[in-house]
């Protein structure tokens, strides 16, 4: 917890991860079983940490690793058979092939060199790879919230949720509210317009939670919770059949949420008026919608009877 009495929720970054990296190590056997587990640290006290593995991130990574350990492997063979040859012989020739190779690809620390006039030799820093993949798919969350307030996996699906915010802010500037900038100069008109407009997303995220089963959204998001938080999150089946036929489950075709809301604008009221003085008649016309716009309002209804 801040000074200020703020809650955080957070991750580390690489440098520190490698701090606390031996703390993750007390367990041996639970760290290997586990893809989120928490742990604790003098790094940072009074915090709670969460490590997180990705297996298929760690084994992405590692492919790209020792992909380009071999292609830099393969410029230095490349190097040694000139030199080996005679057709590169000075020191600051063979040293300027050399540094090209190491720029292009960034894993220098990863080789010893040397070289001199009519020599060069390298090999592979093995320790140096293997430290480098043993942080291979693993993140670490850090939050001050106590776990009866939010439990391990909960921190870490809140903390990939974080992105949502920017989403919303961008909302409510642009695509859905498109709220203009407002210039106000006392403190209650600034605390009244942002009141409206996060009143407005709040209504604009129950719209969209709604729809769920007629915009391409997964309709089934609360999957979410019985999956490994450290993976990359999966779709649902419906969600895969949606996407690949088009089509909700009633038959009718996805749409995204501005799209629909273009299609309600066009139900109205018309009211015509024929004639003059007593001769005056009117009539009231309404548009007819059809299924689709039916369900959107059914479903709009639905949370006018969850509150």
């Amino acid at each position: 917890q801040r000074d200020d009495g703020a809650d955080f929720l957070t991750a580390i970054r690489s440098p520190a991860v490698r701090l606390v990296y031996p703390d993750m190590q007390v367990d041996p056997a639970l760290s290997e079983e586990r893809d989120v587990f928490e742990f604790a640290s003098a790094k940072f006290p009074g915090d709670r940490l969460v490590r997180c593995r990705n297996p298929e991130v760690r084994n992405r990574q590692e492919r790209k690793l020792e992909s380009l350990l071999r292609d830099t492997a393969m410029f230095f063979d490349r190097i040694k058979a000139r030199v080996a040859s005679g057709s590169l012989t000075e020191a600051k020739a063979i040293g300027e092939a050399v540094g090209s190779v190491k720029n292009k690809r960034g894993v220098s620390k990863f080789f010893l060199t040397e070289w001199g006039r009519g020599h060069f030799d390298y090999s592979l820093k093995q320790e140096a790879v293997d430290d480098a993949m043993k942080l291979f798919g693993i993140f670490v969350v850090r939050t001050s919230l106590p776990e009866i307030v939010m439990g391990t996996e909960e921190s870490v699906r809140e903390y990939k949720a974080l992105g949502n915010v920017e989403k919303d802010f961008r909302s409510m500037k642009t695509e859905d509210l498109r709220m203009r900038p407002f210039f106000h100069y006392t403190d209650d008109r600034i605390r009244s317009h942002a009141f409206i407009v996060m009143l407005s997303r709040y209504v604009l995220w129950h719209m969209k939670e709604a729809w769920r089963e007629l915009t391409w959204a997964d309709p089934e998001p609360e999957l979410k919770e019985s999956r490994n938080p450290a993976l990359k999150a999966q779709k649902s089946d419906r969600a895969k059949r949606k996407e690949a036929t088009g089509m909700v489950d009633d038959g009718l075709k996805a749409s995204t949420f501005q799209a629909i809301l273009d299609r309600l604008k066009l139900s109205a009221i018309v009211t015509m008026s024929y004639g003059r003085g007593p001769d005056r008649t009117e009539r009231v016309m309404r548009t007819r919608p059809g299924p689709f716009e039916v369900r959107a309002m059914r479903l709009l209804d639905m949370i006018k009877d969850m509150h």
